[in-house]
């Protein structure tokens, strides 16, 4: 079901309300697509790779990453919660996880599988002075995430990050998830490789609203949802990041993260990195009025007539807006 962003709204610092045009709609709307048809890496081998040229990139990238961490964030259920519980539970004794304590995160050790009256629940020690030790059942499963970094220290007195929610905004674009669920939970869904200044603009510094039916105005950002890991200052409940597309080696790929969807916001961001994380399905969005724009029109053209399993892919996607043409197709990750 695509992601309804209906009603949503910029807002100028007179306080003056302009709705989003259907550019915005879009690629919202492509976004839930991809996060609803690529829900995990497919067992069959084969990724998705979509190709976009458009007159302007303002904003795709951004409202594209919300269409997919909206629709995945969407797909959350019990049986999710389900298999993230049992993960947890066969993890190694020592490992390093964050867990919700209130409203602050904070780190401490796996120390195996106890229980709650009848229920399993996974034992978290904060490592302090008093072996506080914190237990979580299933339905607190997504309280707790593994640490990506298994080499950080511990402290001796730990108060906790805090944890800065929009709770109305998040509420009004997802109906099935509460948002202190949404916040816990951690994964990299997706990675945009581009102009971070750019990108911080739009994602971080441009306001919107949300009318209630009680027309009560709800502000926020795009980073009430997208929470991007960078501008978190890396805190573990992140939903997407961003990577430079200047650097010599883009943030992340020498770590070896694998996120579910790259997207390569312009020319020179495809050209630098298509040889990279080639088991993460892509998304390249081009403009036209680049440099760069028909060496990586070439470029992406030799990648579906070399790589491609089968025939191009129809997407049932309507109310394309003038200017955009796509090409979608399946080829085996690498």
């Amino acid at each position: 079901m695509p992601i309804n962003i209906t009603g949503l709204s910029f807002i100028s610092d007179s306080e003056k309300m302009t709705q989003v045009p259907e550019w915005c709609h879009f690629f919202a709307t492509l976004g839930s697509f991809i996060g609803e048809k690529e829900k995990q890496k497919t067992k069959s081998g084969t990724r998705t790779v979509l190709g976009i040229t458009v007159p302007t990139r303002a904003f795709a990238s951004s409202f594209l990453a919300t269409g997919i961490v909206l629709a995945r964030a969407a797909s959350l259920g019990k049986k999710t919660v389900e298999n993230y519980f049992k993960q947890l539970c066969t993890l190694k004794k020592g490992t390093r996880v964050f867990f919700k304590a209130g409203n602050r995160i904070k780190c401490g050790i796996f120390e195996g599988v106890d229980k709650v009256g009848n229920q399993p629940a996974i034992r978290v020690n904060l490592r302090d002075k008093y072996n506080t030790t914190h237990l979580f059942i299933q339905k607190r499963a997504l309280d707790v995430t593994i640490a990506p970094d298994q080499n950080i220290s511990i402290p001796d007195r730990q108060v906790g990050r805090l944890v800065n929610t929009n709770r109305e905004f998040i509420a009004c674009l997802l109906e099935n998830v509460t948002p202190a669920e949404f916040v816990a939970s951690s994964c990299l869904e997706c990675v945009i490789i581009g102009n971070i200044k750019w990108l911080q603009y739009e994602i971080e510094n441009t306001v919107f609203a949300l009318n209630k039916p009680s027309g009560k105005v709800i502000k926020g950002t795009l980073q009430d949802v997208l929470r991007v890991r960078r501008f978190l200052n890396n805190s573990p409940n992140f939903k997407i990041d961003i990577w430079p597309a200047t650097k010599s080696l883009a943030e992340g790929i020498d770590k070896g993260e694998n996120p579910v969807v790259i997207v390569f916001d312009g020319a020179s961001s495809f050209l630098r990195w298509k040889d990279y994380c080639l088991d993460s399905n892509w998304v390249v969005l081009l403009d036209r009025t680049e440099p760069s724009y028909r060496e990586a029109v070439e470029e992406f053209n030799n990648e579906y007539i070399q790589n491609r399993s089968g025939d191009a892919l129809k997407l049932d996607l309507e109310g394309f807006p003038p200017g955009i043409e796509l090409c979608a197709y399946k080829e085996a990750c690498k």
